[in-house]
Formats: structure tokens, C-alpha cells, sequence
């Protein structure tokens, strides 16, 4: 009887000892579970990140050459935008610095004259057809250009001005308040600012 007693005991305590050892078991095995899983989303999230820093770096990385590129790009045309400015500029001085001499060979000649009195008898033919009185003409200090003057209009008033240094007329019709600007200084400017479009060296901007 004892015995039986003693071995129910024991078969119960070796259940009861398997119980508690398989619970233990389920429970490390859930343990182990969830942290596998909380392993690989962490693993996950971290790579998620490590994704988007690269992403972010790629971006950073090619906006900064893009940048540079582009600073390289406009340094490099600003230059040879000088340059060709430069370039331009030292035709143009030296292309106006032969047609200045040729101009004041030009008014030292015989067909000056002729020229100075060409243009105004086709401005006294034209414009100031019929009128005698009432005109000022602004000369050079170059005799020839008083003398044509007198000769075309001989009542005209004369004037001389430092600021026609190549030759020609400045005509003034008094009494209509109208003004001639028939002076080779005139024409020679006119010609030097219209030169980077004529002679097809002008620049874009």
C-alpha cells in the first residue's frame, strides 16, 4: 500500500515536472520567436535607413557635381566672353584708327573741298530750298570748311567749334528751329557703333 502511495507520488511529480519543463520550453521558444523577429525588423529598419542615407548622400553627392559643373560652365563663358570682347575691341580701335587717318588725309585734300561744297548745295537744293537768311553754320577749324560754307550760303552766320575735330557742318535753320548734323565726327561715331553688327563680330548675350 505504502508503495503504491509512493510511486503515484513520483508519477506525479515527473508530471508535474514535465509540465513545468514543457511550459519553460514554450515559453523560451516564444521568447526566442519574438526576438528573432524583433532581430529582423530591426535588421530591416536599420538596412530601410542605410537605403535612404545612401539615396540621400547619391543626391547630395550629384547636386554638389551638377553645381560645380555648372560654376565651371559659366567661369569658362564669362572668359570667353572677355576674351572675345577684348578681341573685338582691338579690331575695332584698330580699324577706326586707320579710317580716322584716311579721314584727315581725306580733309587735307582737294576733294575735300569739293565734298564739303556737294553736301551742302544738296542741303540748300533740299531741305532749305528757297531760304538765304536766317542759317548758322557750325564749322571746323579746317579753312576749307569756312570757304565752302561762305561760297554755298554767303549770308549764313559762321561759327567755329573745338568740338568738330574731323571736319564737316553743323547747319542750323533759325527760324524753324531745325538742326543738320552734316559733320564727318557724326558719321565717323555712327559708323563705330554700328560696326559690331555690320561687320559681324557682335556677341550674344
Amino acid at each position: 500500500m505504502l508503495q503504491n502511495d509512493m510511486y503515484k507520488v513520483y508519477q506525479t511529480a515527473l508530471n508535474l515536472e514535465r509540465t513545468v519543463i514543457d511550459d519553460a520550453e514554450k515559453k523560451a521558444e516564444k521568447l526566442i520567436s519574438e526576438a528573432q523577429a524583433a532581430e529582423k525588423e530591426a535588421i530591416s529598419a536599420a538596412a530601410e535607413s542605410a537605403r535612404l542615407d545612401a539615396e540621400q548622400y547619391e543626391h547630395r553627392q550629384r547636386a554638389k557635381i551638377l553645381a560645380e559643373y555648372s560654376n565651371m560652365v559659366t567661369e569658362h563663358t564669362a572668359n570667353c566672353r572677355t576674351q572675345l570682347l577684348k578681341k573685338r575691341e582691338e579690331i575695332q580701335n584698330a580699324v577706326f584708327d586707320r579710317l580716322r587717318k584716311k579721314i584727315i588725309e581725306f580733309t587735307a585734300s582737294d576733294e575735300y573741298a569739293e565734298f564739303l561744297k556737294r553736301t551742302l548745295l544738296s542741303l540748300k537744293n533740299g531741305e532749305l530750298s528757297g531760304k538765304s537768311d536766317g542759317i548758322e553754320i557750325i564749322i571746323s577749324k579746317n579753312p576749307a570748311d569756312k570757304t565752302a560754307a561762305l561760297e554755298i550760303f554767303s549770308k549764313a552766320e559762321i561759327k567755329v567749334s573745338d568740338d568738330i575735330r574731323l571736319g564737316g557742318f553743323i547747319v542750323r535753320d533759325i527760324e524753324n528751329g531745325v538742326m543738320y548734323d552734316l559733320t564727318l565726327d557724326s558719321s565717323f561715331d555712327l559708323k563705330k557703333s554700328d560696326f559690331p553688327a555690320v561687320s559681324g563680330l557682335k556677341i550674344s548675350d
